[in-house]
């Protein structure tokens, strides 16, 4: 039974990791959207920085290794996943903000599947929730890639 509850955490983690990194990653070529940002150079800095402080939190999250610490270890990498979408949000313009907002009400439907674990029971809640959550990251990446192209 150890075993098959291992080989389901880890095929649940894997799932979860494969929807945040599928957030995680962009194209390399600058938009052309007109939704793109139009900040100074100050500003794309801290925007820059904000975006890969949360991309790193993104990556904790989805690592395995995360939901061998159970709920607790899951709570400790979304907590700083809300911390640095939060210092991202700051950074925006507020016409970019709405990607945002929808991301944090996106991630509240992750806090509750996380709420709900109990060992492995409710994993596959926490991955499908992480896999909405990706689609809504990727909204936020694509506003800030046009002035962060190494994001």
């Amino acid at each position: 039974m150890n075993l098959v509850a291992r080989s389901m955490r880890t095929a649940a983690a894997g799932a979860v990791v494969a929807a945040l990194m599928l957030a995680g990653c962009s194209s390399s070529s600058k938009s052309s959207s007109p939704t793109s940002p139009t900040v100074t150079t100050t500003a794309v800095t801290a925007i820059c920085q904000s975006v890969n402080e949360f991309k790193t939190s993104l990556s904790a999250l989805g690592n395995p290794s995360t939901f061998t610490g159970g709920k607790s270890g899951a709570q400790a990498a979304l907590d700083s996943v809300k911390t640095s979408l939060d210092s991202l949000k700051s950074t925006l313009k507020s016409t970019d903000k709405p990607k945002v907002d929808a991301l944090q009400s996106s991630i509240t439907t992750l806090q509750k599947a996380i709420d709900n674990m109990s060992g492995i029971s409710g994993i596959s809640d926490v991955a499908s929730a992480a896999t909405n959550d990706a689609k809504s990251a990727q909204a936020v990446f694509d506003v800030v890639k046009a002035g962060c192209p190494s994001s």
